[in-house]
């Protein structure tokens, strides 16, 4: 379990607002922890789960991020189509951090 008092970050990006062919939103879930665990990610996975009940887990992607905010941290990934129903506790981004 993630500990207490560690902030889960929810991002998503809509890719249509960059390039109008793409009708995909990217929804990330992660922390500022290092983890690379097992648990970790199941953690995040219950997460997203939880916030996309009929979510496909074999497109979900697992990432080291590389940019400078969120250096060496972990989190998933999901890219789904559009109209999807956006949880009120993402934070849209203009772009996805940087991954290794």
């Amino acid at each position: 379990m993630i500990r207490d008092g560690i902030k889960i970050i929810k991002e998503f990006v809509d890719h249509e607002k960059r390039d109008k062919r793409f009708k995909t939103i990217v929804f990330i879930v992660r922390t500022t922890l290092y983890d690379d665990s097992i648990q970790y990610f199941l953690d995040l996975l219950e997460i997203l789960k939880k916030d996309f009940p009929d979510l496909d887990t074999n497109d979900i992607k697992s990432l080291v991020y590389g940019g400078m905010f969120y250096k060496r941290t972990r989190g998933l990934e999901i890219t789904i189509d559009k109209p999807v129903k956006i949880p009120e506790e993402y934070e849209e981004r203009s772009q996805v951090e940087y991954a290794l």
